[in-house]
């Protein structure tokens, strides 16, 4: 009896022992990770890239780099994006309470729609669909990020592209000087499949600066409007949520820059966005043809032509499968006077190759009309140079 008893006590010291050292050894754990987290924590906030410009962030860090990437693409493009309501004097029918078979009719202005914005340049500055800009009796008002209020006098309408420039003044009828312009990305700059796409904008034109975040799904879609006057080609596609409105604004990449003009929900499935392309040297030529002919006016090779791609290149039987071929040529103009023919490849623009990204028509439209541009032409197996000015309708 003695004898289990001391066997007894020495089980449960070596037990204690055992929780003992596994409780210590889980102490010292903890504290190397925190130590860790601490450390990491401290490279990533007294070495930040303000305090010290070569300073290489680590690899931990990733998630940290991008979040405040986001962070400073808001902060920078926030007061370039304005609220649109859009307000219209609509007809009403009143029952009168005394005799319920008279009704009385009533006029009264009312928000018919609202949505967001991009502020394109100082004078001819806010950029939009033109589907959404059509009613000529309607009312546009703009408010700015810092909530000033202004009024829509001109509106210019694109002839081929669903784009819409606005022009806003103040209540004296001037041009405001406080609008700061967006920064949009560079033509020649890639846009890839997969990177992250950034919706700014006014949601329900109650919530300032609601932000979405998404990414690239495709490039070059296509889809069917069912209004004829605009061309919704080149598309490109996104899972980036576009509430409402934050319709009719910006996409971005982040650095900064504005990709895209939002302009399409499919009807049927929810998740999927499409927007139209948008380049710096797309809006300088907008702004030039405002400038210059208070209209916009687009540049035309005056050429009928299919963009090449793989099935279009089996088709038509060529081994090009990149670039644009030429099915007729317009008689009497530039390019007809530059002995371009059918059958001609063309392969590049001012050295800028031709590529999947975008259709022809948008590497056209990166300059202005009467702009004398250089094309490289595949004939028969020999590259030929043409210089060819552009024409406008």
């Amino acid at each position: 009896m003695k004898r289990q008893n001391t066997l007894m006590i020495l089980s449960i010291v070596v037990s204690v022992l055992a929780v003992s050292i596994s409780f210590f050894s889980l102490f010292l754990s903890q504290n190397s990770t925190k130590n860790q987290l601490l450390s990491l924590y401290d490279n990533t906030t007294k070495n930040s890239p303000d305090q010290d410009s070569t300073y290489q962030l680590p690899t931990q860090s990733a998630a940290w780099v991008v979040q405040n990437s986001i962070i400073d693409v808001i902060e920078a493009v926030s007061p370039s994006v304005v609220n649109i309501i859009i307000s219209k004097n609509m007809t009403y029918f009143l029952q009168d309470p005394a005799r319920y078979w008279r009704w009385t009719m009533v006029e009264k202005k009312a928000q018919i729609w609202w949505g967001s914005w991009i502020i394109a340049s100082k004078d001819w500055l806010i950029l939009t669909n033109k589907h959404v800009v059509e009613d000529v009796d309607a009312e546009y008002s703009v408010i700015l990020n810092n909530w000033k209020v202004y009024t829509a006098q001109s509106v210019r309408i694109d002839p081929t592209i669903d784009i819409a420039v606005l022009q806003v003044v103040d209540q004296q009828g001037n041009i405001p000087d406080d609008l700061q312009p967006a920064s949009f990305v560079d033509f020649r700059d890639e846009v890839r499949i997969w990177q992250f796409a950034i919706a700014i904008g006014n949601a329900l034109a109650e919530y300032q600066n609601s932000v979405t975040l998404g990414i690239i799904s495709a490039l070059n879609r296509q889809l069917d409007a069912e209004k004829k006057d605009s061309l919704y080609i080149g598309l490109y596609q996104t899972d980036t949520p576009i509430n409402p409105g934050n319709s009719w604004g910006p996409l971005l990449n982040i650095y900064w820059q504005v990709l895209w003009i939002n302009t399409a929900i499919t009807a049927i499935w929810d998740g999927i966005w499409f927007a139209l392309p948008v380049n710096q040297q797309f809006i300088d030529a907008t702004i030039d043809s405002l400038r210059t002919y208070n209209s916009i006016k687009r540049p035309f090779l005056w050429v009928e032509y299919v963009d090449l791609n793989k099935p279009v290149a089996l088709e038509l039987g060529v081994q090009q499968e990149l670039g644009v071929f030429v099915q007729r040529v317009v008689s009497g103009t530039p390019a007809d006077k530059a002995d371009i023919q059918k059958g001609d490849i063309i392969l590049s623009i001012n050295d800028f190759t031709i590529t999947k990204t975008l259709p022809f028509m948008y590497h056209i439209y990166q300059f202005k009309p009467n702009d004398t541009v250089e094309f490289k032409i595949l004939r028969n197996d020999t590259i030929l140079t043409k210089n060819i000015q552009l024409w406008t309708l």
